[in-house]
């Protein structure tokens, strides 16, 4: 899978910020490359991020409680752009619905959509796309305030997509960040943003390489950041982990007495050494399991298709049909005995079989509403060609192998 450009600002929260942003300096700001030295960014960038604010704002509730802590310190604070009655502070906050659609008609949200497209929904969380793809369209402004007044004095508007991008192959994946400013006024003149982020504590991943410098925003400019992450499970072991980037993207101005964040949990990622991928050697990958895949092939087998078709069809849950008014995927297990007893449910084995017939049954033996779990009609069997059904097991393990279908994952059955 090709990492694509894409357009995301949220990028991760954590709640470290003390550690990371305080005080906010050139080595916070500098992109750091595994193996490698850090590399480098602009010199006045830089300068000016480790010379000026040093409190940190989550958002704007956090900027209502700290405003008379703020005003107080603005009277024996001594900036070079602001004048102690002028003390400034800037907070990073969700656009309204109106706002946001009002944002989408801008040329530059149009421009960054068309470039990276993601919907036009901003606001409503991760949107996967694939069993490898996720995005986050967010559409945001940053306030600024005067500390002793309180007045609102400026404003910037900018809209993100966030992109996760796993392999079904590989232990490592990627997140992107591109932004874009599409509007403002006041004092938000010479706004500069960058991004930190590393793997939650807890998952099994170490951040391989980092890459969101400081940078200018500006009208017709895309800022963008990228981190990739590595899987740390043993890619022979047999074993299973989750991975999240927790990200943060930093908006400083020279002009405030402090530095505003937006945080993102990106997506959530799992990786396995469990399901050998293909049959083909492939080994480890990972996937976005959020993301409940479709199987198709089934509508290539006449008879099976048919058999499946009319159990979604006449069973009162309609068990793997995605349409609908309450629709139900179906759950792998790895349990043998489940497995085991689904199968000599559905098809006995002193059954008599007509010569060239095998016994087919769904939903599928190895999901948790097979025949032994589930009352008929909810299953049903038939007699199908065994040329039929012995195509069919090949398609089903391929699926599961493709999707690196774990135990517990839940998937839909598509046969026409």
């Amino acid at each position: 899978m090709q990492l694509q450009r894409i357009t995301v600002a949220a990028l991760g929260a954590v709640g470290i910020l003390g550690t990371l942003l305080a005080p906010v300096s050139t080595a916070a700001t500098t992109p750091q490359r595994s193996g490698g030295a850090p590399a480098s960014t602009t010199a006045s960038a830089s300068t000016s991020a480790s010379t000026s604010a040093t409190i940190t704002i989550a958002d704007c509730t956090e900027l209502d409680r700290q405003l008379p802590a703020l005003a107080k310190t603005a009277q024996t604070a001594n900036t070079a752009k602001a004048s102690k009655d002028e003390a400034l502070a800037a907070c990073d906050a969700p656009a309204t619905e109106e706002e946001a659609t009002a944002q989408l008609k801008t040329p530059a949200a149009k421009e960054l959509l068309a470039a990276n497209p993601c919907g036009t929904n901003p606001n409503k969380g991760w949107k996967f796309t694939s069993r490898g793809r996720a995005c986050n369209p967010e559409s945001r402004l940053i306030n600024v305030r005067n500390v002793r007044t309180g007045q609102l004095v400026g404003q910037l508007s900018y809209l993100s997509v966030g992109m996760v991008a796993a392999r079904g192959d590989s232990l490592t994946w990627d997140q992107v960040v591109s932004m874009r400013k599409t509007g403002g006024w006041g004092r938000v003149g010479g706004t500069s943003v960058y991004g930190v982020g590393r793997c939650a504590s807890a998952d099994k991943c170490t951040t391989r390489f980092t890459n969101f410098p400081m940078q200018r925003m500006g009208e017709g400019r895309t800022n963008e950041g990228q981190w990739k992450m590595r899987s740390t499970i043993d890619p022979k072991g047999k074993e299973r982990g989750k991975g999240q980037n927790r990200a943060t993207v930093v908006f400083f101005n020279p002009g405030w007495v402090n530095v505003s964040q937006h945080d993102l949990t990106s997506a959530s990622v799992r990786c396995d050494s469990i399901r050998n991928m293909g049959r083909g050697g492939v080994g480890a990958g990972c996937v976005l399991p959020e993301y409940w895949p479709t199987m198709t092939e089934m509508k290539q087998f006449p008879y099976i298709s048919q058999g499946i078709r009319k159990v979604q069809r006449v069973g009162p849950h309609h068990y793997g049909r995605k349409t609908g008014a309450h629709p139900n995927p179906l759950v792998y297990t790895s349990n043998g005995a489940i497995r085991k007893a689904n199968n000599e449910t559905a098809c006995p084995a002193n059954r008599p079989r007509p010569p060239g017939q095998t016994c087919d049954e769904y939903p599928f033996a190895s999901t948790l509403q097979g025949a032994s779990r589930t009352q008929w009609p909810d299953w049903g069997w038939r007699w199908v060609p065994k040329n039929e059904n012995d195509r069919q097991g090949y398609q089903i393990r391929t699926f599961y192998d493709n999707n690196r279908i774990l135990n517990g994952d839940r998937f839909w059955v598509d046969a026409g």
